[in-house]
């Protein structure tokens, strides 16, 4: 006779897999028309371990060669299981992670023809999903633009097979290879499998990231398959970010910080009783989004000044005005968190008090960077006009020292706005007239109401 074996079929076994052996059975004959059968006798099971041992049916793997005799062994053909077994109460062994097995069969029929040699298939059981990790993008960080999730995995037995990842964005979609949409079956995109490392990549979803108009988060999900189809999780949806600890945060920033000038105001005349520095300002680096940006590295100035002329110099961070842009050559100081709206303000050392001389026209120019290197293009520009000297005015009328009055009109003066070396004033805002009643009859002399 002859058998055959339908399970094991596979080099690779899972945990708790397979739970029964199974095969046929045949008594053929070399002459059908002048040679009867006799019928199957009864097939016989041997599990052998790597050690050489065998199991005994209910308990252990001994030394001594031992054949299980299966349940169905009387049929011809015969399709066999085991267990059970003939007597009833065998069962398999608790097959032990990483261990080889080899499962050998035979017949005999009735008249004492005995199979030979034995069918033998052979397999290892693997008990554990194999272990992955994801090494790019690191958990929570920044990066420009999205171009490869890439990660190791640990497979001792039957090798990683499959490798598969999925994308999540934070509005809950799912990248399915062409777009965003709710989770199924193309959520988990395939990966390339290396030795030791995969590697996932998708121009697709590489442009789609890129066409997004501000910071988002994009959190990769790792998924493993080995040789015996131990999976390290099921291809079911994954737990939400930060619930998940085989996933990985990449927040996406390749947009420019902005910046603009609190202090001095836009238009504005600084006379002797304020100071011009420190000049203060805000940075931004979409820190009110869903996703912040970066954050904030740095935010440099440029200082101009201008005379009547329209001549311009640029302050050159030590102790004068040049004709050449020295460009943004004037470090400020951030004064808060970089993923915040960071104060800033400029440096006694690089842009003192000093460099603002009188009547002048001053520009003052910011540019941000972030942690990510972008640079802030359309720049913050902050105009103003320092002016330290006093106006003076005369008054033409009255013009004698007696006046009626019924003719008492004041009607009339001048004044004088001094320009110093730059040529530019602040223009005169106002004049303030003052009637003081000095006669005889004042005593003490007093301001006259609503004349001052």
């Amino acid at each position: 006779p002859s058998t055959t074996i339908t399970v094991p079929s596979q080099a690779f076994y899972p945990r708790n897999q397979p739970t029964v052996l199974s095969g046929t059975a045949v008594d053929w004959r070399n002459f059908p028309a002048t040679e009867a059968k006799s019928g199957l006798l009864k097939v016989e099971l041997a599990i052998r371990d790597g050690a050489g041992d065998y199991w005994d049916g209910t308990a252990a793997f001994t030394p001594v060669v031992t054949y299980r005799v299966v349940s169905t062994n009387t049929a011809d053909p015969a399709a066999w299981t085991y267990p059970p077994s003939n007597p009833a109460g065998d069962v398999l062994p608790p097959f032990a992670d990483g261990a080889a097995y080899s499962v050998r069969v035979r017949a005999s029929d009735k008249t004492g023809n005995v199979e030979s040699p034995d069918i033998v298939y052979s397999f290892t059981y693997d008990a554990q999903a194999p272990t992955t990790t994801i090494t790019m993008p690191l958990d929570n960080s920044y990066a420009t633009a999205f171009t490869v999730s890439s990660g190791t995995y640990v497979e001792a037995t039957s090798n990683l097979t499959a490798m598969y990842v999925a994308v999540r964005d934070v509005f809950g979609n799912w990248w399915d290879g062409a777009g965003w949409s709710a989770f199924g079956a193309p959520s988990w995109r395939t990966a390339q499998v290396h030795q030791s490392s995969w590697v996932y990549t998708d121009a697709t979803l590489s442009a789609d990231i890129a066409a997004k108009a501000q910071p988002r988060t994009y959190t990769f999900y790792a998924r493993g398959i080995d040789g015996a189809g131990n999976e390290n999780r099921g291809g079911g949806q994954p737990a939400n970010p930060g619930l998940d600890v085989q996933s990985s945060d990449l927040r996406v920033d390749y947009f420019a910080p902005v910046s603009s000038f609190t202090y001095p105001l836009e238009g504005s005349a600084v006379g002797n009783a304020a100071l011009v520095t420190p000049i203060t300002g805000t940075a931004d680096d979409q820190s009110g989004g869903g996703t912040p940006g970066y954050g904030v590295a740095q935010v440099r100035l440029k200082a101009i000044r201008i005379d009547s002329v329209g001549t311009r110099a640029y302050w050159d961070g030590l102790s004068t005005w040049q004709v050449a842009d020295p460009g943004f050559n004037l470090t400020s100081t951030l004064l808060g968190g970089a993923q915040t709206v960071v104060p800033f303000e400029s440096q006694s050392v690089l842009l003192p008090e000093s460099a603002f001389l009188d009547s002048y026209r001053y520009q003052l120019v910011s540019r941000a960077n972030d942690l990510a290197g972008f640079t802030e293009t359309a720049y913050s520009t902050r105009t103003f006009i320092v002016d330290r000297s006093t106006p003076t005015a005369t008054i033409q009328q009255p013009d004698r020292p007696y006046s009626s009055t019924g003719t008492l009109v004041f009607s009339s003066g001048s004044f004088t706005e001094p320009a110093g070396a730059g040529g530019v004033p602040s223009g005169l805002s106002q004049v303030l007239i003052q009637l003081e009643d000095v006669s005889d009859l004042a005593t003490p002399s007093h301001v006259v109401p609503l004349c001052g």
